[in-house]
């Protein structure tokens, strides 16, 4: 209370007042009964409630990235801490949950290009029995992908589970015009 320091008992009794008088201006909580931890007249948990400027549904590795730097200072909190508070425990929002299946999903549509590319070109090398029409396709190929997924850098989007999807429909939708073109000719 105005810098007073309390330790032990004093600051348990003080802490107990506190929690059940105070109310929480941030929290929609009446006391801070539970965000403060007594049981027996020990210390068990605090919870710390904290905004993050992370907007929903970012890219997935801007939400690692944010998440590494979380994590990372949260790590140096428990290394620093007493004894007996070094047990940190966060919970996350649901762009954490699905972060895992983000990042799946941008790897799949990476190893979607890694296969596609060489196997359109061997399919169109066999159809057409010719080197220049087949190198020509998997041209025209890139350029499509590359032309879609590229306006949608320009335009800020970052990879994440919708982007990579639509990725990966486009890469089958080009495949297929560009076989049927190429084997055409």
């Amino acid at each position: 209370v105005g810098g007073t320091r309390f330790e032990g008992p004093e600051f348990v009794e003080q802490l107990t007042r506190f929690r059940k008088v105070d109310r929480p201006k941030s929290l929609d909580r009446d006391t801070w009964a539970k965000s403060i931890g007594l049981i027996d007249g020990q210390i068990r948990f605090v919870q710390i409630t904290a905004k993050m400027s992370l907007l929903t549904n970012r890219g997935s590795t801007i939400k690692q990235n944010v998440l590494e730097t979380l994590e990372n200072f949260l790590d140096q909190r428990a290394k620093d801490a007493p004894r007996g508070m070094k047990h940190i425990l966060h919970s996350v929002p649901f762009d954490w949950v699905w972060l895992v299946t983000s990042l799946g999903l941008v790897e799949g549509l990476f190893v979607g290009f890694a296969i596609c590319f060489p196997v359109a070109f061997f399919v169109l090398l066999v159809a057409t029995r010719n080197i220049v029409v087949a190198f020509m396709a998997i041209l025209n190929l890139a350029f499509i992908v590359g032309c879609v997924l590229g306006y949608c850098y320009l335009a800020g989007w970052y990879l994440g589970a919708g982007e990579c999807v639509a990725g990966i429909i486009v890469i089958g939708l080009a495949v297929d015009y560009v076989l049927h073109l190429g084997h055409v000719y």
